[in-house]
């Protein structure tokens, strides 16, 4: 997500070699599982982007998407793409595992940001 936009293009993720259709239980590579998963979030992002950022922005009081950070911008797109389009995911999940990947990888108070969009979020008639 942060290549493709960074570039403002598309990431190109090609069907799985033979090597990683071997056992990948001691491997660093990623799953075709993961793969697909990945692929799926890059593109429903983009697919409803327009919505999403809409639900940034009206949820992020005095917060302007251009001025977010963009790993903070990233994953609130991806978490919000999960709590509105994979009902197989739930919210308290996908919640955590954004706070949690903005603690390691954005600012100090990425995490308290991004928890509290998602959580007003999904408390919305929104999120079903």
């Amino acid at each position: 997500m942060f290549t493709w936009h960074q570039m403002g293009g598309w990431v190109t993720l090609g069907p799985a070699d033979e090597e990683s259709q071997e056992d990948t239980e001691h491997s660093d590579k990623p799953s075709p599982e993961a793969i697909g998963y990945a692929l799926e979030l890059v593109q429903g992002v983009d697919c409803h982007r327009g919505e999403v950022d809409a639900l940034i922005g009206s949820y992020a009081e005095r917060w302007e998407l251009e001025r977010m950070p963009i790993i903070d911008l990233t994953l609130l797109r991806m978490a919000i793409f999960e709590l509105l389009w994979r009902n197989d995911i739930p919210a308290p999940v996908t919640i955590n595992e954004a706070v949690e990947l903005a603690k390691d990888l954005s600012t100090e108070s990425s995490g308290r940001f991004i928890n509290g969009i998602l959580g007003r979020l999904s408390k919305s008639q929104e999120v079903q």
